[in-house]
């Protein structure tokens, strides 16, 4: 490991730490423990880790964007609307819920669009999961999108949450037109110098095009901006300051 490295993301990692902590500790989704009181309860809950069938979608409309994710959805429509920038690039520590600022996000799209096409990218399988799910929770649809990566091959790519290197390396058997996707989301936007990015944001334009970071300087000095309009449409990082 590279202790320059470490050294200088410490304070980053450490910030990223506490939001994360404020964020759950602050949820009204959660409920506070007290030991002798809610140990049954536990019980119970942990019991139904693994059972999927306990779901209920009914109670998905108490999901809602904080007020500091509404302030960012604003900010995304005035850069729109107003500045002509559907290139939209937003920094956001761990812990603020980007995720679910984009899912809000294309939910407000799809008002107007409804048969909107929407794609994720990640590198990881775990965020592509991840996102899938509160993609479903905040659309309130359990069978909103299908994943791709690894074995797992998508039923439709109308919603799809894609492996950066899977679709990279399927792009050419891909008989999708340029415009098919309206709504992009590049996760982990610093890595979209790579050439494994390029291809794919080379090949399709999408009517918004939405990149979520925590960290958008990257060590080799590349500019990520020069993608989105030469600029940051907004540090979520600052407004929490």
């Amino acid at each position: 490991m590279n202790p320059i490295i470490t050294q200088t993301e410490l304070p980053q990692i450490i910030k990223e730490v506490r939001h994360t902590f404020d964020a759950y500790w602050e949820d009204d989704l959660f409920d506070l423990f007290v030991s002798g009181r809610d140990d049954e309860k536990l019980k119970n809950a942990l019991s139904k880790l693994n059972d999927t069938t306990s779901i209920d979608y009914s109670v998905l409309d108490l999901i809602k964007a904080h007020d500091y994710q509404d302030a960012v959805l604003e900010k995304l429509k005035l850069e729109r609307e107003v500045f002509g920038h559907y290139r939209n690039l937003v920094v956001a520590a761990t812990g603020t819920g980007k995720t679910v600022i984009a899912a809000f996000d294309y939910k407000n799209f799809m008002k107007s669009n409804k048969k909107a096409n929407f794609l994720f990218i990640a590198h990881r399988e775990e965020i592509l999961k991840q996102a899938c799910k509160t993609f479903r929770t905040v659309l309130q649809d359990e069978n909103f999108g299908s994943l791709w990566y690894g074995g797992v091959e998508p039923c439709t790519y109308q919603h799809l949450f894609a492996s950066k290197d899977l679709l990279n390396n399927r792009l050419e058997n891909l008989e999708l037109v340029e415009d098919y996707y309206d709504y992009i989301i590049f996760d982990e936007v610093h890595h979209i110098a790579a050439n494994s990015y390029r291809k794919i944001l080379n090949r399709f334009k999408p009517k918004i095009l939405l990149g979520l970071t925590a960290t958008p300087e990257r060590m080799d000095g590349e500019d990520i901006t020069l993608d989105f309009d030469g600029h940051i449409s907004l540090r979520l990082d600052w407004m929490m300051l």
